[in-house]
């Protein structure tokens, strides 16, 4: 038998936390699995992998293990995760895949051809959550009861847009370049904590109308997101957004706000401001670089500008020869 070390479905482990992996055949796809598995941190408590690589082949296998509490950072990459007798859940780029088990848990996971993958995966025991959250525990285990989760089982499935903050983790993580083991380790630890502290916050704060957004609600919320990143030139309104991913206004604006941490309106301006500021940077005179961020009114851009970056953008501009 192969051990391959499981990503995306986190349930994939045997009893021995520290050395987490699922044993299959054999094959040549178990070893182009095991290509993009790059462990980090192993431990009693804590694990982390890197997982990085493009399969030629889609493949899908089953996964079963004891219980556990994971967080995947997923950074770039397609695939599934399932707990059985629960529809399946979609993995997309940009979303934080949260998965815990009370138990021993079944279920099947499944990779893209041709995508490349480039994720982050986080493993708790659940006793050493216990032991450093207490009471919390439960809270945060309530929040998780969504569509893709199987409480009768103890096993839960969720997915939510990765915030920026959970973003810096991942890429943090996958740059390290302390050589040293035991450093390593305690960066590796540090960096778990961070993006626990980090997702819990998250789903602690989100009140029970996040808890009612379903999974494909949370796609097409973080769709939203991806598509003011892509085109924040273009004069979104909320009617217009909302149109676009397939939601009601309401839902869009509840449900942005409770799971980006802001609103759509607050969430447009901010990206606009990131770009202007990198034009501005890279010489661009004042009016191009309002007219590039959708703002035809240059005293209306001036100040939007001052607000939000404590400078006026004329003093970032290259000067006109």
């Amino acid at each position: 038998m192969n051990t391959v070390e499981c990503p995306i479905l986190h349930a994939a482990m045997d009893h021995d936390f520290a050395a987490q992996s699922l044993e299959l055949p054999p094959t040549q796809f178990t070893k182009a699995l095991a290509q993009l598995i790059h462990p980090q941190l192993r431990s009693s408590d804590i694990s982390v992998t890197n997982i990085v690589g493009t399969l030629s082949e889609a493949i899908s296998f089953p996964a079963s293990g004891p219980a556990t509490f994971s967080i995947t950072l997923v950074l770039s990459g397609i695939g599934r995760a399932q707990i059985d007798g629960v529809e399946p859940l979609d993995i997309l780029s940009g979303s934080a895949v949260i998965f815990w088990s009370g138990g021993p848990v079944s279920g099947q996971d499944h990779l893209a051809a041709g995508e490349p993958v480039e994720a982050v995966e986080i493993r708790f025991q659940p006793d050493y959550l216990q032991r450093t959250l207490g009471p919390m525990v439960d809270v945060i285990r309530n929040s998780l009861a969504i569509d893709r989760s199987n409480p009768s089982q103890n096993a839960y499935l969720v997915s939510i847009p990765m915030s920026g903050e959970l973003f810096d983790v991942a890429r943090t993580i996958l740059g390290c370049d302390i050589h040293e083991q035991s450093l390593r380790d305690v960066f590796m630890r540090g960096k778990a904590l961070e993006a626990l502290a980090l997702t819990l916050s998250v789903l602690h704060s989100a009140g029970p109308d996040a808890v009612r957004l379903n999974a494909r609600e949370r796609e097409k919320i973080d769709t939203a997101r991806k598509i003011l990143d892509g085109s924040f030139a273009e004069p979104w309104t909320i009617q217009a957004l909302a149109s676009r991913v397939g939601l009601s206004e309401t839902k869009l604006k509840t449900g942005f706000r409770e799971l980006i941490g802001t609103s759509v309106r607050a969430y447009l301006r901010d990206v606009r401001m990131d770009q202007a500021e990198r034009l501005l940077g890279e010489g661009k005179s004042v009016t191009e670089a309002a007219l590039a961020c959708g703002y035809g009114n240059l005293s209306y851009f001036s100040k939007a500008f001052f607000n939000a970056k404590g400078i006026a953008p004329r003093r970032l501009s290259a000067p006109v020869r």
